[in-house]
């Protein structure tokens, strides 16, 4: 049972008797709540009322109000309250007011509250002013409730608007502070589509960030009122509507509303009573969460490691603040993560803390506290994404925040420019938004588990999904918002899921061939929750005994995404290509088993963690001797050690310097004899000039006393450091090519901690850590296999082009995304390929050269060393910011020794010329006349971002203008 305790039923004799009390607010709220004789009738009320139903174990809870708006500024009796609140906060100096206001004020009391919500400081202090008078009331009757049922839970039913609460005193974090369960009356309907559910979702992420408490939708719209549309979709996504509620917190529901009418004008007319499947899923969507409210509170309890920043100032300053909060959290939401919000009050307090992601949506105006908080979070490796240029930038008054700090922000975070037109955020869009974040996500090891699209491989669109562990299993919450089926493929640590079981239904489905019906929960149990993102398999070095048996130990190591080792039961299975296995033993996460052969050859050697392959496997090469046989080859013991070998024409062998490197050498690979060499440098001074990554070896030279390729592929074995690879690194080996001294990528297996390759000739070899770009200089473009997504893309000749010249490369899912933003660095290395500036020594001076990709680097020297570009004022280059299409044309312009001189006088001016930056300018009429960039043929939109076909039409137009 909720009680409504609905003061705004206030007694109508009252107002007539004491007319003023009456109030002019908009709501249901006519009265005056701060006036004495207001506050005596509900204070009688509360006393009368609570006594008598405080005991009944029915009781949950109370509703203190219902749809809760009061606004001040319609009510001349807060006009002193105001006056001493400006006051107060001024300090009593009014000089200091009129700077901030650009007013001329004379006495206090000639101020005025705003009529109308509007971008100024008056308004924020009003919107202030009166939220707080709100709440307080709101505090006020909690604590009389308190004083004579302690343990009595307290709730105010709010409506889920932020922009819309600005105007009506209700601050969602202040209300919470009243509250023991968060209630609201968030809404649903069909007619909303899946941004339906982003914005109900949303607001009860937001309600349990203020603090943790239940949620409690006391007036569950899922049916619009008076709605005729009686077709089964309205049931399916009713039981959605509710099962993702309650994923994310909602606890309890009054679904809206259990009537029935055949007066067509009422609002009741359509409601429940009358659709009897909507009634039935309510029923069964009850019993499912019950019977699985274990699993549902895992869900409901998993940590977020990405967060919102929640600013009212910034909302009274841009209209499509709301939005932009909204398109973050889709663009989350539609990437597995549980959300938080963080406020303003919550960052300066300490509450970025727990989080390794902040996006901060168009929310330009913050407090100072709030500016420092974010820069600390970003200089102890916090990552943060600005969604609008102008984000952290002002203050609460509009006044202009620290620039060493803002740009200190910046340096180290992605900017992504955006753009706004009636109340929206008109850019970037969700999938933007969401491709920004991915690698972002993929360096936090935050998507152990991804839901593709069946058909591109690509992430899913309007699917909710998130993961939890549940008595050591790894649960998988999905829900398609959309209204046709989906197919997707299940992904877990990279590699397709296996058979998983449906707890819902209670049926076993194909995790990794799914279709996700429209509006249809599904919980599917992966396994178990240990993660194989730290887990290591790993084999020794062959035994050879004296019965001609070898023996191998193989020793798989259980660890979480930190690396702590897995010590819960888990059904661990190993399998060999050649050879016997021995039972597993485990000891704290550590299973170990013998693998026995008496044939020569190479044992594979794979690991299963509850039915899911790992993605690791190890290679154990066998050497038999032979009793029969005198000419059965054995490695030299000394052979393996010291790096030298002499072999017969004809003969295989190995070599190797202990466990650092080997090399296998099969037999008929050279028709004459050869003395084989491996040495360790220490001296690799003249060989970091153009480092491809980090090294992860020592550098090997392997040379042979003879000329001429082998005849076969030799194997190289390197064993490397896999600790010190970062988030979104890979291993891969490299060779020196001496005659164009820089290093080119082989690739490799990565088996624990060796990686393998097939070589042909001999060099200098070593491990590197490598980001893993598209852009890559290692990538290569196979005419066979076109990227699938630029047919019919006003680019796609150009990109053809760009592509067999090898300006440009396709991902490894054979896509081009010719919509996908480009960063600073991605561009400088296209425009350094395709205009082959002097090679520079690599050095980079800037403050955030250490945020430069390591693929990126030499590119970006080059750049800079060809006086392409200088950097910011600040010292920093900004790598990983989005490219302006302004920014972009000044470098391609500077790179052809173009000059910036042009003007509109000696062309077409766009009609957006004032928004074009004075620095700039010059360059984009110079780009516009000799035809290197078009805009739309009126507008050039400086700061839009620069596309990936826009970046390769432009730089195909300036290698014609050079030519």
């Amino acid at each position: 049972m909720n009680l409504l305790l609905s003061p705004h039923y206030f007694p109508d004799w009252m107002l007539k008797k004491y007319p003023g009390l009456k109030s002019n607010s908009a709501g249901n709220i006519k009265f005056v709540i701060g006036q004495p004789k207001t506050k005596e009738v509900i204070e009688d009320y509360l006393r009368t009322v609570i006594p008598l139903v405080k005991d009944y174990k029915s009781l949950l809870t109370v509703t203190i109000t219902n749809e809760p708006v009061y606004q001040t500024n319609r009510d001349p009796y807060y006009l002193p309250a105001w006056h001493d609140y400006l006051k107060e906060l001024y300090g009593n100096k009014l000089a200091e007011l009129n700077q901030v206001y650009g007013t001329a004020y004379t006495t206090f009391e000639q101020i005025q509250m705003p009529s109308a919500i509007a971008a100024t400081p008056i308004v924020y202090d009003w919107v202030t002013f009166n939220n707080k008078v709100f709440s307080d009331w709101h505090q006020w009757m909690a604590d009389i409730i308190h004083e004579m049922a302690p343990d009595l839970p307290v709730q105010s039913k709010t409506m889920a608007k932020l922009q819309d609460s600005l105007n009506w005193g209700v601050d969602y974090e202040q209300f919470s502070a009243f509250s023991q369960i968060h209630g609201n009356d968030a809404y649903n309907v069909i007619g909303d589509g899946p941004d339906g559910f982003i914005k109900e979702l949303s607001f009860y992420d937001l309600q349990r960030s203020f603090h943790q408490a239940p949620i409690f939708n006391s007036e569950h719209h899922f049916i619009k009122d008076g709605d005729d549309l009686y077709i089964p979709e309205q049931a399916k996504r009713v039981r959605a509507i509710l099962w993702q509620g309650a994923v994310h917190g909602k606890s309890a529901s009054t679904n809206w509303v259990w009537e029935r009418t055949y007066d067509t004008t009422n609002d009741f007319m359509g409601s429940l009573l009358h659709r009897p499947d909507v009634v039935a899923d309510i029923g069964r969507t009850n019993l499912d969460l019950n019977r699985l409210a274990e699993e549902v509170t895992a869900l409901q309890n998993v940590k977020p490691q990405a967060a919102i920043l929640y600013s009212l100032a910034s909302g009274i300053y841009n209209n499509a603040s709301e939005d932009t909060l909204r398109k973050s959290y889709a663009a989350l939401a539609y990437s597995g993560q549980r959300i938080g919000f963080v406020s303003e009050k919550q960052a300066a307090q300490g509450g970025l803390a727990g989080y390794k992601l902040l996006i901060v949506p168009a929310a330009a105006h913050v407090s100072a506290d709030t500016l420092a908080a974010v820069k600390a979070f970003g200089e102890t490796g916090g990552k943060v994404v600005l969604v609008g240029e102008e984000s952290l930038s002002r203050n609460e008054h509009d006044q202009p925040l620290s620039a060493v700090l803002h740009d200190a922000v910046v340096s180290r975070a992605i900017v992504m420019p955006a753009a706004f037109g009636a109340g929206k955020l008109m850019s970037p869009g969700v999938a933007d938004i969401r491709e920004t974040l991915i690698p972002l996500l993929e360096q936090m090891n935050a998507l152990p588990v991804r839901v593709t699209d069946a058909g591109t491989g690509s992430l899913v669109t309007d699917v909710g999904w998130q993961t939890a562990v549940h008595k050591g299993r790894l649960l998988l919450n999905l829900v398609n918002c959309s209204g046709e089926a989906k197919h997707v493929m299940v992904l877990r640590e990279e590699r397709p899921a296996s058979v998983s079981k449906e707890l819902i239904e209670d049926v076993s489905v194909n995790a990794s061939d799914l279709e996700l019906a429209p509006f249809t929960p599904y919980l599917l149990d992966l396994g178990s929750s240990a993660s194989v993102n730290k887990s290591v398999l790993s084999g020794s070095p062959d035994r050879v005994m004296a019965d001609g048996i070898s023996v191998a130990t193989i020793k798989l190591e259980l660890k979480d995404k930190d690396g702590n080792a897995v010590t819960t039961g888990a059904s661990v299975q190993l399998a060999a290509s050649l050879g016997q296995l021995s039972p597993i033993v485990e000891e704290n996460g550590v299973y170990t088993a013998t693998l026995t052969s008496t044939e020569a050859g190479t044992a594979l050697v794979e690991a299963t963690l509850d039915g899911v392959p790992l993605p690791q496997r190890v290679q154990i090469v066998f050497y038999k001797i032979s009793q029969e046989s005198p000419s059965s080859y054995v490695p030299p013991v000394s052979s393996l050690t010291t790096g030298k070998l002499t072999l017969a024409a004809g003969e295989a062998g190995d070599v190797g310097l202990g466990q650092e490197v080997r090399l296998h050498i099969p037999a008929g690979s050279l028709n004459t004899s050869v003395r084989i060499t491996i040495e360790k440098l220490y001296d690799i001074k003249g060989l970091t000039v153009r480092s491809p990554g980090t090294f992860l070896s020592p550098v090997y030279e392997i040379t042979k006393d003879v000329e001429g390729p082998f005849t076969h592929a030799v194997t190289l074995t390197l064993q490397f450091k896999p600790g010190e690879i970062k988030d979104g690194q890979k291993a891969a080996i490299f060779y020196y090519n001496e005659k164009a001294r820089e290093w080119v990528e082989i690739g490799g297996t990565v088996n624990g901690n060796a990686i393998t390759v097939q070589v042909d000739h001999f060099a200098k070899f070593a491990v590197f850590a490598m980001d893993s770009k598209p852009e890559h200089p290692g990538n290569t473009y196979h005419p066979a296999n076109l990227p699938t997504d630029i047919e019919g893309h006003w680019a796609e000749s150009g990109i053809r082009e760009a592509l067999a010249q090898g300006l440009v490369n396709g991902y490894e899912d054979y896509t081009f995304k010719p919509d996908r933003s480009v960063t600073r660095e991605e561009f400088l290395v296209l425009l350094v390929r395709a205009m082959k500036p002097a090679a520079s020594g690599g050095n980079l001076d800037f403050a955030d050269s250490g945020a430069i990709s390591s693929w990126a680097k030499q590119a970006v020297a080059d750049a800079v060393f060809a006086g392409w570009l200088e950097g910011y004022e600040d010292s920093t280059i900004r790598s990983q910011s989005f490219i302006s299409r302004a920014e972009m044309t000044v470098l391609l312009m500077r790179a052809t020794g173009q000059t910036g001189i042009a003007s509109p006088a000696t062309g077409k001016a766009f009609s957006d010329h004032a928004d074009i930056p004075q620095w700039a300018a010059g360059y984009v009429y110079e780009a516009a006349r000799k035809g290197v960039i078009e805009g739309d043929g009126e507008r050039f939109y400086p700061d839009g971002l620069t596309t990936r076909a826009e970046t390769v039409i432009a730089i195909l137009r300036l290698i014609s203008l050079k030519r």
